[in-house]
């Protein structure tokens, strides 16, 4: 499971809806002349909905690539704009819980799965909320790291001139210290690495997450939040939709239950959204 590599290099001037339309033929056009990548795609959609006929599944395969070609290059027409134009684009639902579990004082943990728009939520957390104390979470293999960095970094630096988003050590102590000074940390969902990372269940098979982040959580009583992202052309003048889900209390729980709990959020929102969920090859398409 990786996140998105690249957010599509734009024409200036071209309008959203031409964007995504073009986004989505150039989906369509890899997932035509991509066999590998093709393969690779269904065998994770295979293994997730065993009982799902044929032609359905293969339906389902040509989604996701089309939705990776549109979001990529929706993302690539937002990338342009100032933060007020930007603001204007999103709808914010059930932003009340991020509030409510920021006010507690204990920090909190953002869980933001690799699912097609997934840059807009530390953007949006930074641009409403205040910066993003932390990006990443220990454990996780470094090109995964490095993809969270991959031009999120100056699309942040061209949003504000103050900085919405920080890139710390990747060290335990530091999500610790972090979140004992009421902080946020943006902790992406991927493959893990080390002595604590663990396998669970997860979209009929096992994922190998790292235990670390869920440990800090519980130790300093931080909310793990699952959040989201998805396209939204049906709401107004907004184009995408910024999804807060219910906090998961992390002293009730062992890290463990709290990894499977935030695990079992995430593989809900993609049973509901299947095409915006990058990790069915295992790797990115590569558009």
């Amino acid at each position: 499971m990786s996140p998105i590599r690249r957010i599509a290099a734009i024409p200036p001037g071209i309008p959203p809806q031409l964007a995504s339309a073009l986004g989505a033929a150039r989906g369509w056009l890899t997932y035509r002349t991509r066999a590998s990548e093709r393969r690779r795609v269904d065998d994770g959609l295979r293994q997730a909905f065993a009982d799902l006929e044929s032609s359905r599944r293969q339906r389902l395969c040509r989604e996701t690539f089309v939705a990776a070609g549109r979001g990529a290059w929706e993302l690539g027409v937002a990338r342009r704009w100032q933060a007020q134009r930007l603001c204007r684009r999103l709808n914010l639902q059930n932003w009340q819980r991020l509030v409510e579990a920021e006010d507690r004082g204990c920090g909190v943990v953002l869980v933001v799965p690799p699912m097609v728009y997934w840059p807009l939520v530390p953007l949006a957390i930074g641009l409403y909320r205040g910066p993003v104390d932390m990006l990443g979470s220990p454990g996780r293999e470094p090109d995964a790291r490095s993809d969270f960095d991959t031009g999120l970094r100056s699309w942040a630096t061209h949003l504000a001139s103050e900085p919405l988003l920080a890139w710390g050590s990747d060290a335990n102590s530091d999500v610790l210290s972090t979140l004992r000074r009421g902080g946020r940390v943006v902790a992406p969902l991927g493959p893990a690495m080390g002595d604590d990372a663990i396998n669970l269940p997860f979209l009929g098979g096992q994922v190998r997450v790292s235990r670390a982040i869920a440990q800090a959580a519980r130790e300093t009583a931080a909310p793990l939040v699952p959040v989201f992202a998805e396209s939204a052309p049906e709401a107004g003048r907004a184009m995408f939709r910024i999804v807060v889900q219910e906090p998961l209390e992390s002293r009730k729980l062992t890290p463990e239950e709290l990894m499977q709990q935030a695990l079992r959020a995430v593989e809900q929102e993609i049973l509901r959204q299947p095409q915006l969920w990058l990790g069915w090859s295992g790797s990115d398409i590569q558009l």
